[in-house]
């Protein structure tokens, strides 16, 4: 094929804070019924991936309040808004 068939991911956009590193993933929910919103609408981030902790030692009330499960993943509740473009950014 060569070079001019490759596509390279943009690593960045103007108005963004970019693309979750690899191996990360993230979406974004509303903050009360932990619902995935569509493409464009604002509200709370969760970030998925091996990096997230199991846990609070000892300390399972605080643990609920800062990771939420559901499709089989362990997902950190960070409590910052925003959303996802039509990009993926």
């Amino acid at each position: 094929m060569g070079v001019h068939y490759q596509q390279v991911q943009r690593g960045s956009k103007v108005g963004t804070v970019g693309m979750p590193l690899p191996g990360t993933s993230f979406k974004i929910v509303d903050p009360e019924s932990f619902e995935e919103l569509p493409t464009g609408e604002a509200g709370m981030i969760l970030i998925s991936g091996p990096q997230i902790m199991q846990g609070y030692l000892n300390d399972p009330d605080r643990t609920a309040k800062a990771l939420h499960e559901s499709d089989g993943h362990r997902w950190y509740i960070t409590g910052d808004k925003g959303f996802i473009d039509e990009d993926g950014f």
